[in-house]
């Protein structure tokens, strides 16, 4: 057995030995080396094209995915921004709607209050016309008196108005009036008092410069008024109007005082300013010199 098997090794072996020396072995070898390599190359570039398929599917996938998620934030965005802008056209709305409401209670109110002034007033002049026009035609020449300089006082610029209603009334009631020379001469005082004390104004506010002064006269101007400045004891007061009773312009000052200042006043420019000297940016009030009082020397007391 032992020498039947060396028997054909030895036959086999010359023809192994003739086949690798000649390369046919090397040659397949290579061959399906080549064949398994390439069946290799092939596969993996197949799972290559696979998973470039599969990563560009997914790709595809998640931009469309983003995409659609991209364009609900932007119909969303877009959505948030009109509720954002209704409200805030709403809230504007609102806010303009607060302040005409505001503007028209604070109207109302001034309106009120000037109102209820203006009844005191008329009932204030009632009064006094009740208590003082009857001692014009007094027999007392000093009660006369006394009763045409309460007039005078209390309404300088009505005084007139006043006594020429007042002979009126005798006139048409048809009676002898025996003070109507006194009348008439009270009348003839009373024009010439009017028109010494000249219109009423309100002084909005006072200020120590110019440039300060300018700026109030914006804001009055803006409130709807025509503000003139004054200047006077080096202050600058801006000043409104000219009204033709004091109680006309103290009526007046309710109002200024509810858009302006609380502090507005009522003043008489004959009586505050009475020489004034017009510049470009203002009016100078320039005070009287006071006439100087003669003294008597005692040469000319003995004389």
């Amino acid at each position: 057995m032992s020498e039947n098997a060396n028997q054909d090794q030895g036959q086999l072996n010359p023809w192994l030995t003739s086949l690798i020396s000649s390369g046919i072995i090397v040659a397949l070898i290579t061959i399906f080396g080549n064949l398994w390599l390439q069946n290799v190359k092939n596969d993996f570039a197949s799972d290559q094209t696979d998973i470039q398929s599969t990563q560009s599917a997914l790709e595809q996938s998640f931009n469309a995915t983003q995409s659609a998620f991209n364009n609900d934030i932007s119909a969303l965005n877009a959505q948030l921004a009109v509720q954002e802008q209704d409200l805030e056209e709403r809230k504007q709305d609102f806010d303009e709607e607060i302040e005409r409401l505001q503007a028209s209670l604070q109207e109302q109110q001034v309106a009120l209050a000037q109102s209820r002034f203006d009844e005191e007033q008329r009932a204030r002049r009632a009064t006094v016309i009740d208590a003082w026009v009857p001692l014009l035609y007094s027999d007392d020449e000093a009660e006369r008196q006394s009763a045409l300089a309460v007039l005078f006082a209390i309404y300088p610029n009505e005084a007139k108005t006043i006594l020429e209603s007042v002979r009126a009334s005798q006139s048409e009631a048809g009676a002898f009036d025996p003070q109507a020379d006194f009348i008439s001469e009270a009348i003839e005082s009373a024009a010439g008092l009017a028109e010494a004390v000249g219109p009423w104004s309100v002084v909005i506010n006072s200020y120590d410069d110019l440039s300060s002064a300018k700026q109030g006269t914006r804001a009055a101007t803006e409130a709807g008024y025509t503000p003139t400045i004054y200047q006077l004891d080096g202050k600058y007061d801006v000043v409104v109007g000219k009204y033709p009773t004091k109680e006309d312009a103290q009526s007046a000052t309710i109002s200024i005082r509810s858009k302006l200042n609380e502090a507005a006043y009522v003043v008489n420019l004959n009586e505050a300013c009475p020489i004034q000297n017009e510049t470009s940016q203002y009016i100078e009030c320039i005070k009287p010199t006071p006439t100087p009082t003669m003294v008597p020397t005692p040469e000319a007391t003995a004389e």
